[in-house]
């Protein structure tokens, strides 16, 4: 009985596999493997090591801290070092688990080792994956709205942006869509309310104080695309990629390929045609691709043994339903730091927010203030 599911996973790991060797073969058809190595072996040493350490570092601290305050939030005290942990150790596992495995062993992992029961360890990683949608949403719209398509093409993104936003905060919504569930299923009804916690239990004050975090976070993925684009001496503002890389980001999330290989590198090829050559868009793309997923993945690989030794071991009792006390601990980024006194992540925060200012009124010229900072 449990050998079909692992033939039937392993079947769809081989499918998706093959669809991402397709989508890359079908990329790179029209250029040749010696140009795109050429391009990237041009590239400025001074600002590739700028583009790796600023993804890394961003990889590390900000979407790890927008997870330990959804967390905090929902009434577990969780500490940093243990929610970077958990993220590197599950990161080579996105490779090998088809449809997203690797945040589905994070919440495995917050159970057995810390008692958080799953289905709130998944509602954690489900509303930190719709805080990601309605900030990459966001940042489409402002894109549109400086840049010179017309309302025909924006009020998609728009309206988007509105549903996401009435599902994660408001209540009665949230309950509607339950009662739908349960008229279908009691028992998917309960499970869907246990997962659904962290969007049923938060204030709006919370929801929105993740949100506007949130922001920073993905803000900073686009920053890190302008420094891959730059690294290779393809001079695109920041405005176009505002505009152009939120369509990129979910692209690469549909679950037909292997963290997104094939779909990303089709998706910028086919948005920023005309902007540059085939040859620098490709190595652009690939540049992307190592530095914000191989390069977590391959340090995530150091980490995988004991992360799997942790999940094997015995797992601790569930801990109290704290989450479901509303007016549980404060949460929020600045209540955060000054409880906890972490004050050293201030100014990646900061840096952050500025240098992503200095972009939009720049109109993305960066490589002489990037070149100073060095």
């Amino acid at each position: 009985m449990s050998r079909a599911p692992s033939i039937g996973r392993w079947l769809w790991f081989l499918v998706l596999a093959a669809v991402s060797v397709g989508l890359l073969v079908f990329v790179l058809r029209d250029v040749e493997l010696e140009q795109v190595k050429g391009v990237l072996w041009r590239a400025d040493t001074g600002m590739l090591i700028t583009t790796i350490l600023v993804s890394l570092a961003a990889f590390s601290v900000l979407p790890t801290l927008r997870w330990l305050l959804v967390l905090r939030s929902m009434g577990y005290r969780l500490g940093f070092g243990t929610l970077l942990f958990a993220r590197f150790g599950s990161q080579p596992l996105k490779f090998a688990i088809p449809m997203r495995g690797g945040e589905a062993f994070r919440a495995l992992y917050l159970r057995r080792r810390h008692g958080v029961p799953t289905t709130h360890g998944l509602g954690s990683v489900l509303f930190d994956l719709c805080l990601v949608v309605a900030g990459q949403l966001t940042l489409l719209c402002l894109g549109l709205a400086f840049s010179d398509a017309s309302f025909e093409y924006g009020w998609i993104a728009l309206v988007s942006l509105v549903v996401v936003t009435l599902f994660a905060t408001s209540r009665g919504v949230q309950r509607g869509a339950l009662r739908v569930v349960g008229a279908l299923s009691s028992r998917l009804h309960d499970k869907l309310e246990e997962l659904a916690v962290a969007f049923l239990d938060l204030s709006v004050g919370q929801k929105w104080s993740l949100y506007l975090y949130s922001l920073v976070v993905e803000c900073a993925e686009l920053f890190i695309m302008a420094l891959c684009f730059h690294t290779i001496g393809v001079p695109i503002s920041f405005g176009t990629i505002c505009t152009l890389m939120p369509v990129v980001v979910f692209i690469s999330l549909i679950p037909v390929t292997i963290s997104g290989f094939g779909t990303r590198e089709l998706a910028i090829l086919t948005l920023f045609a005309g902007m540059a050559s085939a040859v620098d868009l490709t190595g652009a793309a690939v540049l992307f691709a190592g530095v914000e997923v191989i390069l977590p993945a391959l340090l995530g690989c150091t980490m995988l043994v004991p992360f799997l030794g942790r999940l094997s071991a015995t797992p601790v009792a569930e801990c109290a339903a704290t989450a479901r006390n509303p007016s549980g601990p404060t949460t929020g980024l600045w209540p955060h730091l000054r409880e906890r006194k972490a004050w050293w992540l201030v100014p990646i925060v900061v840096v952050v927010v500025v240098v992503a200012l200095i972009l939009v009124a720049t109109d993305g010229q960066m490589p002489p203030l990037l070149y100073i900072l060095q």
